[in-house]
């Protein structure tokens, strides 16, 4: 039986494991707790925090993976981390062996510094309970707080919808506006048909426009303006009481504004003598139009207009002159009926002229001024014998009132 029991014994010792092989399997047992706390399960992380709260033995493997988890996403991980670091390190401290603290030396009396004075402070006072005013003003100052607030809301919303409306009547009268901008576009376009057509027909207007001219020639606008001027010109009772208008318009902006005045005061004939002095000036604007218009205004009004007949010939003897306003003072000129040397030379200079157009006209004026001199007949002798049926047919009837005012 003894020998039995020996064996065994034998047996058992070789059988168990050395408490270094003990030590490896705790060991990797701590590693595998640690790669858990990084799994991808909240529930496996649990169980890992709180399986190494009792590994306070590999505290240098353990308490870095536990500190760690404490940044855990899950709450209840990060609070099991935190209680399982508390247990390995209350172990750890149980463990450590009491080191001995010697006692503090003291200093030498000459070394000592000097006791800090002790500052006892006072207690603080209790604090007061507030009373039943304290508390009756602090809910008042709330419900005026809560009231100002109100209003303040109200006011603001009242105030939006106040800038809403005043919104929308801007953009509807914008809206009208642009409507009767475009109505007056469409009338005053009408107004300036109208009146093309009666220039070229040499016909005129409704009498029932007159108010809408006179309004027209005070606008503000210079195209409508130039368009009342001209429409004056075939409404005679609207140019004969805005005349005054119509002289200022000859110093208008716009050129065309300056023209259609001047074409204007022209129709008035004999009556636009108070603009001869002011169509004298025009005779030398910048603008070919202007000019030629004035010389026709000029011509229009005939015998009052005598005083620029010098000014007409400047421009009938400026050969670089355009043709259509040497053409105008042309016509003019023998309008106003003006017997003398200048005018006479004027003419026949221009009766020597290459343009056949002026050629007939300056033939005919000389005719309506009736002046009679030797190199006048000549002239208009040389040009009766044109190829240019207008120019024989002006020299002709010129020829034939200068014989008759000489036989007077």
């Amino acid at each position: 039986m003894r020998i039995i029991r020996l064996l065994f014994f034998c047996l058992l010792i070789g059988l168990l494991p050395t408490s270094s092989a003990l030590g490896d399997a705790g060991q990797a047992r701590v590693q595998e707790l640690v790669r858990k706390l990084n799994h991808g399960d909240a529930k496996s992380r649990w169980n890992a925090a709180s399986g190494l709260a009792y590994t306070a033995k590999y505290s240098e493997i353990s308490i870095p993976a536990l500190t760690r988890a404490l940044s855990d996403s899950d709450s209840n991980v990060r609070s099991k981390a935190a209680e399982s670091l508390r247990k390995i390190k209350s172990a750890s401290a149980r463990k450590a062996p009491q080191k001995h603290t010697p006692p503090p030396q003291t200093p030498p009396a000459q070394h000592r510094p000097p006791p800090r004075e002790v500052v006892h402070q006072q207690p603080l006072p209790p604090k007061a309970e507030p009373d039943a005013a304290q508390i009756h003003a602090a809910r008042t100052e709330a419900r005026e707080r809560i009231e100002r607030n109100r209003k303040r809301a109200e006011e603001t919303k009242l105030a939006k919808k106040r800038e809403l409306a005043a919104e929308k009547q801007r953009n509807t009268e914008a809206e009208t506006l642009k409507l009767a901008v475009r109505a007056r576009e469409e009338k005053w376009s009408s107004i300036l048909e109208q009146s093309q057509k009666a220039f070229w027909q040499k016909s005129t207007l409704d009498a029932s426009l007159a108010e809408e001219l006179r309004v027209g020639l005070s606008s503000e606008q210079a195209p409508v303006q130039s368009v009342a001027a001209l429409a004056c010109a075939f409404v005679p009772s609207t140019s004969k009481s805005s005349l005054r208008k119509l002289i200022e318009l000859l110093s208008a902006k716009q050129p065309k504004t300056r023209a259609n005045a001047a074409l204007a005061i022209g129709q008035l004939k004999a009556a636009g003598k108070p603009a001869v002095r002011y169509l004298s000036r025009t005779l030398l604007d910048t603008d070919p139009l202007v000019r030629r218009r004035s010389a026709e205004a000029l011509g229009l009004i005939g015998h009052g207009a005598r005083a620029t007949a010098s000014a007409l010939s400047l421009l009938i003897e400026d050969t670089s002159e355009a043709k259509d306003v040497r053409i105008a003072s042309t016509v003019a000129l023998g309008r106003l009926g003006q017997r003398s040397d200048d005018a006479s030379s004027s003419l026949l200079l221009a009766l020597e002229s290459d343009d056949l157009l002026l050629k007939s006209f300056a033939a005919s004026s000389l005719g309506e001024i009736g002046y009679y001199s030797e190199e006048t007949v000549a002239k208009l002798t040389a040009a009766k014998g044109s190829k240019d049926m207008e120019v024989t047919r002006a020299a002709t009837w010129a020829l034939g009132v200068i014989e008759t005012q000489k036989s007077k």
